[in-house]
């Protein structure tokens, strides 16, 4: 009797350190997908400087993005069949100015929910 139950006992020790082995792994896999989202998906190294500016959407499945990439503005038309550059800024007082009428028109969507939300706040406190 002694014999089974110190085989039971080793098997139930068995079964647990395994696991606790697995949760480990789990633990471990989730902690860096996590790192490898947070870098931007590619590998760790330094993130893009790339942000949505806005977006004007005009039909269903139709709309047009201001995209801004490090020191230029694409204006990109955006339909079910693909995306299509419209318009190259490459100077620095224009994609400003296209930036600030973008945040002040109530047509364009913000890029995020955090603009939206800055937007909605600043409009009910009276501000611009």
């Amino acid at each position: 009797m002694e014999q089974v139950t110190g085989g039971m006992l080793w098997m139930v020790i068995k079964t647990f350190g395994l696991l606790i082995v697995i949760i480990a792994l789990i633990v471990l896999t989730l902690s860096a997908m996590k790192r490898l989202v947070r870098a931007g998906g590619n590998g760790g190294s330094k993130q893009s400087e790339m942000r949505v500016v806005g977006t004007l959407f005009l039909e269903p499945k139709k709309g047009i993005y201001l995209v801004k990439i490090v020191d230029r503005l694409l204006i990109l038309g955006v339909t079910e069949g693909g995306i299509s550059i419209l318009e190259k800024v490459q100077e620095g007082p224009e994609i400003d100015r296209i930036e600030k009428a973008v945040n002040g028109s109530r047509h364009f969507l913000p890029a995020n929910f955090a603009d939206k939300l800055r937007q909605a706040w600043r409009k009910q406190r009276g501000l611009k």
